[in-house]
């Protein structure tokens, strides 16, 4: 190849990764007036520990007239009324958005609503037949299983106490 044709391609490759470094790293603001990237970033913010999500989720309702609560099989015999398994996990967040319903929202007197853990219980997935997280199970005194809602695409617990009653 010649002198002048190494020379035209590699002006080319520098002029294609400029593009590339604009298009990529640039401002999405055509005017430039955008404030920095800093700036736009969510700021964090502390939460004392006795409000963070590793806070029992009965301490978050504890004012409602219904219950929830880690599960235990002492949990689940103790619960009177309604009693709802909510198989939740930690990295999901249909799940964080339906106990979010469940602590805004607050639960009816005699609902009990146990959160078991998706990934700890796969004892209690197989007895239920649970095979995605967000599952809702309504349980009997005797703990057989009465009906089930999955309420991923709309995680409000509302939805679910209607599927249920």
């Amino acid at each position: 190849m010649n002198r002048t044709a190494y020379l035209a391609a590699s002006i080319c490759v520098l002029i294609a990764a400029a593009g590339v470094f604009l298009a990529v790293g640039g401002s999405d603001d055509p005017d430039g007036r955008s404030a920095p990237a800093l700036s736009r970033t969510t700021p964090t913010v502390s939460v004392p520990p006795s409000e963070t999500s590793q806070a029992t989720p009965d301490a978050a309702v504890a004012e409602r007239s219904g219950t929830y609560v880690e599960y235990s099989p002492a949990a689940l015999a103790a619960a009177d009324g309604t009693r709802l398994l909510f198989f939740h996990a930690s990295w999901c967040t249909q799940c964080r958005a339906l106990e979010q319903s469940i602590r805004d929202e607050g639960l009816p007197a005699g609902v009990t609503v146990l959160k078991v853990d998706y990934d700890e219980r796969q004892d209690l997935r197989q007895r239920y037949g649970v095979t995605l997280q967000t599952t809702v199970v309504r349980v009997d005194a005797e703990g057989r299983k009465t009906g089930s809602v999955v309420p991923y695409d709309d995680p409000q617990i509302t939805k679910v106490l209607d599927e249920l009653a």
